[in-house]
């Protein structure tokens, strides 16, 4: 079982990144009917019915569909490591959206985070907690959870030189309240079905805390370094996951010995370090900044 969540878990962070480049693709293919006159219809009703970009969204929801699955089959916490390998298929879709050539430091970049992984996985196994953690806990968990968000978007609002990060942490916050939710809510649709889920409040409070998240990390791409922001954006997330899985869910990390405190730490701080290297990859940052570019020339009619 351990196993197949875990496929889960990294399957889906692929689809997320697939999806995202298809949906890019899209959109640089209605521009550039667009420049050459082939397009005349409203921008945005375009995009809504062009195939490419349909396709990447409905990769994005496959890609969504499988992490809740693994999410209402294994620990939350270990789920949300896994999904660090996001930013390793960001380095194939940057080279497929933005032609960018990959360096040796990405290389090496990929190559630490994999074995951070490995290292994560191999020495912080977790208990499975409980699926149904009491109301009060969750509701009061999504409260702090955003009033921790909110303050680190407030830090970042008062300082230029840290609101990339700030934003970022604050998103990441969200991102992984956002999975905590959705494997409450997963538990919730195979227990009682879909009309009491939509009944209830965590599945509002779900997509409430999804679109903040995703607010504040358009937002933070846009304040400063990518390096910055998508650092602290997929650092923040899986911390804010094992904080709330532990705490809410029960989970706990199967480690008896300091030596395995230590390897655990180790191994998740190496694969920080690879998150950081890659985050200053100039083929993710040109993925990043073609797609800011496209988002920006798009008319909004």
């Amino acid at each position: 079982m351990a196993l197949l969540v875990g496929i889960l878990a990294v399957v889906s962070a692929g689809l997320y990144v697939l999806g995202s480049a298809v949906m890019q693709k899209g959109i640089i293919g209605l521009d550039e009917q667009r420049a050459q006159s082939v397009q005349h219809r409203p921008y945005v009703v375009a995009l809504i019915l062009s195939p490419v970009f349909l396709l990447g969204i409905g990769i994005e929801l496959a890609g969504f569909g499988l992490h809740s699955i693994a999410l209402g089959l294994g620990s939350l916490a270990m789920i949300s490591i896994l999904q660090t390998s996001e930013i390793l298929f960001m380095l194939p879709a940057s080279k497929w959206t933005a032609g960018a050539d990959l360096q040796r430091n990405e290389y090496i970049g990929a190559a630490v985070v994999l074995v951070g992984l490995l290292g994560t996985i191999i020495f912080g196994r977790t208990t499975a907690g409980i699926n149904d953690p009491q109301t009060h806990a969750i509701f009061l968990t999504t409260i702090v959870c955003w009033v921790i968000a909110g303050g680190f978007t407030a830090v970042g609002l008062m300082s230029q030189s840290l609101r990339a990060a700030m934003l970022g942490i604050a998103a990441g916050v969200l991102f992984g309240l956002v999975a905590a939710i959705t494997k409450i809510v997963v538990d919730q649709l195979a227990r009682d079905g879909f009309m009491s889920v939509v009944t209830q409040w965590p599945v509002w409070a779900m997509a409430l805390s999804g679109l903040g998240a995703a607010a504040l990390q358009v937002v933070a791409f846009g304040a400063g370094k990518l390096s910055a922001s998508l650092s602290a954006i997929i650092v923040a997330t899986p911390i804010a996951s094992v904080l709330i899985g532990m705490t809410v869910f029960g989970e706990e990390f199967k480690v008896t010995h300091a030596i395995g405190w230590f390897l655990l730490i180790a191994s998740y701080a190496f694969c920080v370090f690879g998150v950081v290297l890659l985050a200053r990859s100039p083929a993710i940052a040109a993925q990043h900044a073609e797609h800011s570019d496209d988002e920006a020339a798009a008319p909004t009619m």
